[in-house]
């Protein structure tokens, strides 16, 4: 028994005056008031390499669980009384304070992690435990990842693994075992045990979120944050840290995905999520859900401290690379360092954030609760002002003083959490009105637009001065919305990533909206839609045209950002009341067009906004066009019906069945795979042998006109119909662009007849076909057609393809065409790229997928998908592809997928092949459109990506069809 210094004792008694947890852990453990107290262990500081020898010391030998959970309870108990100490008696900083934390939660979880592999493997030294101890590591989020941890801190972890083709254990085994290890660790650590835990854990933060595995592969999460991962869990890793098990697997995967978090250009795409966030936690502070003594959540609290670090880091991280740090405190000097914060913001937030985490451990530090609020009762209160850092010797600091100080702090963090990113700089409100200003003549104004981040300076200078001459020539009721509606545009160009594209649009569709002033007066009225325009603009010619030609979308718009994408008007164009055929036609088409051209829109902005995967953009875009289809059908029959006696139904019933007529869908469009300029393949099959069959009144010649209609055959009723209807699809209407249909993949091509009967498609398909028109049939998909005529042709189809397996040609035939489309239709050379049909691009992939089907499927029936990616995944669900296979296909298919949905939106190029140079493809990853900015490119080149990727295609594409060689 030692005896305790003044000091020791006055310290001990101070903290069992405060703190009932800690004089909890004195009465368990008597011993440990003379091993930190009597012998002054509280003046000690342990390294991380001491902390973890003195638990292995206590566990040595241990093979019980209950029992090691116990020994970790007591030394996590010991640590926390010794670091609480420290903290109390003035010997740590706030920064060691929550490093010692962090490194208690350290050791405590690797030590977990490996007692939990030495239980599984029987607490034997084998070579198999030797290689799954390296296959798992635990990262740490959060604070324990930033090392700041508080005396309550819940630990965020994620855990991954890395399985290994060297062990004699299937994926989906070694899967399972890192599970169950996963599982042990997290109950070692979280379990109440003998009345304590070690630490909380929370696993939210996981790829996925709680909807996902517990354990994640290194692949799969790479994949997720790569692809799929939004703003604000970008922000979560940025304090990714590997904490236990195997350290450099961790590091390996935090090196793959730092591209996804530090962007190497200044990334102000990003900006709108990090505002849009803001909003949400100013909304969050506003509510009366939301106490104001909460000094975590509430207005000017550490939330908004470490909000406006790491959105800062996340802006300007890739582009400086000091920034890339994970400790709030040390990233709050370095963002003043590099001059992204001025001195007196750093000085006021670091100062605030010192004293709110402070105050955070002295509420934490009493019961070892999660709290963040300040205590109600004056008392406590009191008491917890009392163990604050003194100002003045020997004046400890009273609840006012305490109360006092909190406001201060707290007005500086609201202050500069306000300002946090709102507009860049250099183009303040002041700035723009003077620019606008038909009286300011500076000395060099193209100068002076290229200092405010217009890159073609001479352009935007013809703007401005045709926007200043409409400001001094309009009448003075029109002046007013010219004057609100200029500037506005101008400030939200200058905040997008592409401020004269933005501009240029922005002038043009000012220029259709001529004179209405309630489409104006709804720009500066709801400014939030104004920014989604200009950002719209800013990222594509593609919407702008459309929005230039139509502006009255804007009422879509606005109705979108309210309710989401709306469904599509099944009854519109069928039930309106009849005004005579022209008109109702006319009238017909417009409503479908402007439907078309307002899904389109939406579909589109759903995509740039990050809402929707490429996938789901395909789909929903074929899925609008597969409505148009049968609609604009609908249309057609019914101005038919006004010109001609129906061949089957002369009477025209009020309501008669479809006729035997079905619409074959190929290409992008049969396999859902629609881009934004894709044509539409179909093929138009018509058949008497239907149920109905008996009601063809139509004679084998025309008949001469009966009163105002003709009587015509069937077949001339059919050509008729697929005319108009290709027609009415292709048609220029001022609603908007339509479909551009190719009808060259029907029987006999170009050279056949539109529209073919049954039993000719049979006979073609079965003696006469090709085996690349056969290939085409792969894709096939019913758009239209009543159910007797569908099933026919959907089994005949199946019937050609997969009845047998495929003739031992059709493999070099398959290359051959493949090389064909290559050199002849992709238009691409050294200087030009095409994602879709240029090397080892998308088209690649396509004969990859339906090589394997039409191999394998006729004794795999769920391999006849005409969607490629659903293939690829039947490919390797039955075995016919590797993993490693599939996920590079996949991904590559994505990513080239995504590549050409955003060439098409920026560009917006009509012309066929479209092709794009390196300089082009680079501006869209500088833009960062469809995200495609954030992939995890060598040096952040896209072009360089993409012709790994293209290689890697080929590479597989040569491989799959020289091995099925036979």
């Amino acid at each position: 028994m030692f005896i305790m210094t003044d000091e020791a004792r006055r310290l001990l008694r101070r903290i069992e005056g405060f703190s009932p947890y800690l004089t909890h852990i004195l009465s368990q453990q008597p011993s440990l008031a003379d091993e930190i107290f009597g012998r002054e262990g509280y003046r000690s500081k342990r390294t991380l390499a001491q902390l973890s020898q003195h638990l292995k010391e206590k566990l040595a030998g241990e093979k019980d669980f209950q029992t090691f959970c116990l020994i970790l309870r007591r030394f996590k108990q010991e640590e926390i009384l010794r670091i609480a100490a420290r903290d109390l008696g003035n010997l740590n900083s706030l920064p060691h304070t929550a490093k010692s934390l962090s490194r208690l939660a350290q050791v405590c979880l690797d030590s977990s992690v490996r007692f939990c592999h030495k239980e599984r493997a029987g607490f034997s030294q084998t070579a198999l435990y030797a290689q799954l101890t390296k296959g798992m590591v635990i990262l740490g989020m959060g604070k324990l990842g930033g090392e700041e941890l508080n005396f309550s801190s819940d630990i965020d972890l994620v855990f991954l693994y890395h399985p290994s083709g060297d062990l004699p254990l299937s994926s989906l085994e070694q899967r399972h075992y890192f599970q169950t290890i996963a599982g042990r660790v997290i109950q070692a650590i979280g379990a109440q045990i003998a009345g304590d835990h070690v630490f909380r854990v929370d696993l939210d933060l996981r790829p996925g979120g709680k909807d996902s595995d517990l354990v994640i592969s290194f692949d799969s999460a790479v994949d997720y944050y790569q692809t799929e991962a939004r703003t604000w869990e970008r922000l979560a890793l940025l304090k990714a840290r590997s904490v236990a098990g195997n350290i450099t697997l961790g590091r390996n995967f935090i090196k793959e995905v730092e591209p996804t978090i530090y962007r190497k250009f200044i990334d102000y795409s990003v900006l709108s999520e990090i505002r849009s966030l803001k909003e949400k936690i100013m909304a969050e502070t506003r509510s009366h859900l939301l106490k104001s003594d909460n000094i975590k959540l509430g207005p000017g609290g550490i939330r908004e401290i470490e909000f406006i670090v790491q959105s800062l880091q996340v802006v300007f991280g890739g582009k400086v690379p000091s920034l890339q740090e994970k400790n709030t405190l040390k990233a709050l000097s370095k963002l003043k360092e590099a001059r992204v914060l001025p001195e007196e913001e750093y000085g006021n937030l670091n100062q605030a954030y010192r004293f709110l985490r402070v105050l955070e451990h002295r509420l934490q530090m009493v019961n070892q609760q999660k709290t963040h609020s300040l205590p109600r009762d004056p008392e406590a209160l009191a008491g917890i002002a009392r163990q604050m850092p003194v100002k003045r010797q020997g004046h400890p600091s009273s609840s006012e003083d305490l109360m006092g100080e909190l406001k201060r702090v707290r007005q500086n963090v609201r202050s500069a959490f306000d300002n946090l990113l709102l507009a860049q700089a250099g183009a303040s409100q002041a700035k723009i009105h003077q620019v606008l200003d038909p009286s300011y003549h500076p000395e060099d104004g193209l100068a002076e637009l290229k200092a405010l981040g217009f890159l073609q300076p001479n352009l935007i200078q013809e703007i401005i001065f045709s926007w200043r001459k409409r400001l001094t020539t309009a009448p003075s009721r029109e002046r007013g919305f010219w004057e609100k509606t200029y500037p506005l545009l101008l400030g939200f160009a200058l905040q997008t990533v592409n401020p004269d594209q933005s501009l240029s649009l922005a002038d043009r569709f000012l220029r259709s909206v001529g004179g209405r002033t309630g489409i104006l007066a709804m720009l500066w009225e709801k400014g939030s839609l104004a920014r989604e325009i200009m950002d719209l603009f800013a990222q594509s010619r593609m919407l702008g045209r459309l929005f230039i030609q139509n502006p009255e979308m804007m009422d879509h718009l606005a109705l979108q950002k309210t309710m989401g994408l709306l469904p599509l008007n099944h009854e519109g164009v069928s039930s309106k009341k009849r005004k005579g055929p022209d008109r109702d036609t006319q009238e017909g088409l417009s409503m479908l067009r402007r439907q078309k051209s307002e899904q389109f829109l939406g579909i589109a902005m759903e995509e740039l906004a990050g809402r929707i995967s490429y996938v789901g953009t395909s789909e929903r875009l074929s899925n609008l066009a597969d409505f148009i289809l049968k609609d604009t059908l609908h249309l057609v029959e019914e101005r038919l019906h006004q010109e001609v006696i129906h061949p089957i139904y002369p009477e025209m019933p009020a309501k008669f069945p479809p006729s035997p007529f079905c619409i074959l869908g190929l290409g992008k469009l049969g396999g859902q795979e629609l881009g934004y300029l894709s044509d539409l393949d179909l093929i138009f099959i018509y058949s008497l042998k239907t149920p109905f069959a008996s009601e063809v009144k139509a004679s084998p010649r025309s008949s001469q006109p009966k009163g105002d209609k003709k009587q015509i055959t069937y077949h001339e009723y059919m050509v008729r119909l697929a005319q108009r209807l290709i027609s009415y699809l292709s048609i220029p209407l001022q609603e908007g662009p339509g479909y551009t249909v190719d009808t060259r993949l029907r029987p006999s091509g170009s050279v056949g007849p539109l529209i073919v009967s049954l039993d000719a498609f049979y006979d073609y398909y079965r003696y006469q076909a090709q085996n690349w028109e056969k290939q085409a049939m792969l894709k096939a998909r019913i758009i239209v057609g009543p159910s007797p005529l569908a099933d026919h042709v959907r089994d005949f189809v199946d019937t050609v393809i997969y009845q047998t397996p495929p003739s031992p040609e059709i493999r070099e035939e398959m290359i051959h065409h493949r090389i064909r489309m290559e050199k002849e239709r992709s238009g691409e050379d050294q200087d030009r790229i095409n994602p879709k049909l240029g090397y080892g691009g998308m088209t690649d992939i396509e004969f990859i997928t339906q090589y394997l089907q039409w191999t394998y499927g006729y004794t795999s029936p769920e391999l006849r998908q005409n969607n490629t990616l659903k293939a690829l995944k039947a490919l390797r669900d039955t075995g016919y592809l590797p993993e490693e296979t599939y996920l590079l296909l996949k991904e590559a298919y994505q990513f080239l997928g995504l590549l050409d949905h955003g060439l098409q939106l920026l560009y917006d190029r009509k012309e066929d092949p479209r092709t794009y140079d390196p300089d082009e493809m680079r501006r869209i990853a500088e833009l960062n459109v469809l995200d495609l900015g954030s992939a995890d490119l060598p040096s952040w080149d896209i072009v360089t990506h993409y012709h790994k990727v293209r290689q890697n295609v080929r590479l597989i594409f040569n491989r799959i069809l020289q091995k099925n060689k036979s």
